[in-house]
């Protein structure tokens, strides 16, 4: 739907990818996170990762993404979060990377389709756009943090309306800028 919009955003995040890993590559005392995030195996059991990297003392760069395939119910009483999506995102630690509070800043894109939940009706699309996000990782070990956080995510979105969950006709198709929280998170995150 949105592929020339897209594009782009996917190739500055490549770019940025590049550039923050380069400068990752420098210092020998970096640190490796590995994080899921809890929370969101309770939105319909939404498999969730993401890999963080400390670029320097108070800095951090992070990417994961967020799957799910499933489907709930039969006929009229289906219901799904079905998504995947993506995110770059970097990260201010006042204290040390890793530890603390911290401030970031996030691109991000997805592709979703919902539906059952609230109404009969089903959303189909990408979004795409940047976000904002705050939080704490309290350090519960040498190797293992359980972090909080929570984040407003904003940009540009195009789906498609459907009449029921499964296989109803097209009832509208739209286009619209969008802003909402986004990223409730508790999740236990392992050091390397």
């Amino acid at each position: 739907m949105m592929n020339r919009q897209i594009f782009p955003f996917l190739r500055i995040s490549a770019i940025a990818v590049l550039i923050f890993m380069h400068q990752a590559a420098r210092p020998a005392e970096n640190k490796i996170a590995l994080s899921t995030n809890l929370l969101g195996y309770a939105a319909l059991a939404t498999i969730n990762a993401d890999i963080g990297i400390a670029l320097q003392r108070h800095w951090s760069l992070h990417a994961g993404g967020r799957y799910n395939p499933f489907s709930y119910g039969h006929g009229a009483d289906r219901f799904h979060i079905k998504q995947g999506s993506g995110y770059l995102q970097a990260r201010y630690w006042p204290w040390y990377s890793f530890s603390g509070w911290y401030a970031g800043g996030k691109l991000q894109f997805s592709r979703f389709n919902t539906g059952g939940i609230l109404s009969g009706k089903t959303r189909q699309g990408d979004a795409a756009g940047f976000g904002i996000e705050g939080g704490y990782a309290l350090m519960l070990g040498k190797s293992i943090n359980l972090e909080f956080s929570i984040g407003i995510w904003s940009g540009w979105t195009s789906f498609a309306e459907y009449s029921s969950p499964r296989c109803g006709p097209m009832e509208r198709e739209v286009r619209k800028f969008f802003i909402f929280p986004d990223d409730v998170k508790i999740s236990i995150q392992i050091l390397f």
